[in-house]
């Protein structure tokens, strides 16, 4: 099953190794806070995964089911490369480590078809990967952290749930926590003087969080707004001269919100008024959908007006991510 399966995605595999990522990786990343960062005193790499800053079901709703199975299967082969070049050179098996980072993670930040994803992923790569993983830990776990195992144990193996341990470390990320080396596990794996220097920061270390592993918004540049039930909310944003063009993004975390935008032109003195542009009419943006994008042209200086409309909600606000940049398109003078 396995040469089949490698046979069958040959290109896939030698287009990750080549680019360092899946296809999909992008869009991937726009909702899941995760990647390699650091190791066991140089030696068993640590993938992190901070839960509490994913957002699963907008990835969900914007990846369809395969994609996310192909994406979370493929990326492992980048793993496999490092774990192998490490076996070969130290002559030991060298398996990786899954750090899952549980800080601000809630129940309700769960979503069924991710874990059904993620349990069919698992299970394939126990076929195609089987010595990779060697271990899981939670660490900075929620009280109801063990409330989930259930949850899991429906859609993920047997062998990885064995492989998950909770660590008792608690508010790893503020400044006055304990740093690792109060960690057993890590005082009896990691021989090297200085074992902080190999792990992340944010789980007791010395190694500075890299950018994939920061917030979304702020990889992304995104701003997050609630706008409350029956009313609605504005942004202002400068237009330098015509010829712009504003390039939009919004993922709606539940339901849907109304999005238009209007251009005031500038008026110079003693000119009479412009006529407001409709740039944008009026639009649902469903959360079902997953993330929304578009454009839309800016023929004249002044400001653009984005509403995002939630009075037809009675009973519900709405929570929400958008980045709305305005472009230069080539060719045009501003």
């Amino acid at each position: 099953a396995t040469v089949k399966w490698r046979t069958e995605n040959a290109q896939k595999l030698a287009d990750c190794r080549r680019n360092g990522f899946a296809e999909n990786h992008d869009m991937f990343n726009r909702f899941q806070v995760t990647g390699p960062c650091g190791s066991l005193g140089g030696m068993e790499p640590l993938l992190v995964i901070r839960i509490g800053l994913c957002n699963a079901k907008a990835l969900m709703n914007t990846l369809t089911h395969d994609q996310v199975v192909e994406y979370l299967t493929v990326s492992k082969e980048l793993r496999f490369m490092d774990c192998d070049r490490l076996t070969r050179e130290t002559r030991k098996l060298i398996k990786m480590v899954t750090i899952c980072d549980a800080t601000s993670y809630s129940l309700l930040d769960g979503d069924s078809r991710f874990y059904k994803a993620l349990g069919q992923a698992s299970k394939l790569s126990q076929d195609l990967y089987p010595q990779l993983l060697g271990k899981t830990v939670v660490i900075n776990a929620p009280t109801f952290i063990r409330l989930m195992w259930g949850t899991l144990s429906t859609f993920m193996p047997k062998s990885a749930i064995e492989k998950i341990a909770v660590c008792p470390a608690t508010g790893t990320t503020l400044p006055a926590c304990p740093d690792a080396t109060a960690c057993p596990f890590l005082r009896k794996w990691c021989t090297i003087d200085d074992p902080l220097s190999t792990i992340p920061d944010f789980v007791g270390g010395k190694v500075p969080c890299p950018a994939v592993l920061k917030p979304r918004a702020e990889c992304n540049k995104t701003i997050k707004v609630v706008v409350s039930a029956r009313s609605s909310s504005e942004v202002t944003i400068d237009v330098p001269a015509a010829g712009f063009t504003a390039v939009w993004e919004v993922v709606v975390q539940d339901y849907g919100i109304g999005m238009s935008a209007h251009l005031h032109p500038n008026m110079a003195e003693g000119q009479a008024a412009k006529d407001i542009v409709v740039a944008m009419e009026l639009t649902k943006i469903k959360a079902e959908n997953g993330l929304a994008t578009g454009r839309f042209p800016l023929p004249a200086a002044g400001k653009l007006v984005v509403k995002f409309d939630n009075t037809h909600s009675m009973l519900r606000s709405k929570t929400f991510e958008y980045k709305i940049d305005v472009e230069k398109k080539c060719g045009t003078e501003a």
